[in-house]
């Protein structure tokens, strides 16, 4: 249980410098709608992967129990978050593909660590 706290912990803090390498980057040489956007969906990201990963100690601390339905409402609410944050990215004009690079970003870093492990590890 311990370990997904730090795995998380860990991506989220390498999500969070790409992100304020972004940011800054946007921030100097766009709009305000295209760095809204990508902190908008940096934010989506980050909480829908933190609360990912509650559901995951969770399925590990209550395996005993009836969990399926619980873990299948908090599934369609993650997802009904992001789809929300989208509609308001439309909504309020922002920039919706900074939002998507946004929300994208921790599944990014997820797959960048996969990639490194696995050649680590070769």
């Amino acid at each position: 249980m311990q370990e997904v706290v730090q795995y998380k912990n860990k991506v989220i803090k390498i999500s969070f410098i790409f992100f304020a390498i972004g940011f800054v980057v946007l921030a100097v040489i766009q709009t305000s709608a295209e760095y809204i956007g990508l902190l908008l969906g940096f934010i989506i990201s980050a909480v829908n992967f933190h609360l990912l990963a509650i559901d995951v100690t969770k399925i590990g601390v209550l395996a005993r129990r009836n969990y399926q339905s619980v873990l299948i409402l908090r599934y369609f609410m993650r997802y009904g978050m992001i789809g929300l944050a989208l509609f308001c990215a439309f909504k309020y004009e922002l920039n919706v593909l900074a939002f998507l690079v946004g929300v994208f970003l921790v599944q990014i870093v997820l797959i960048l660590d996969n990639i490194t492990t696995l050649r680590q590890s070769s």
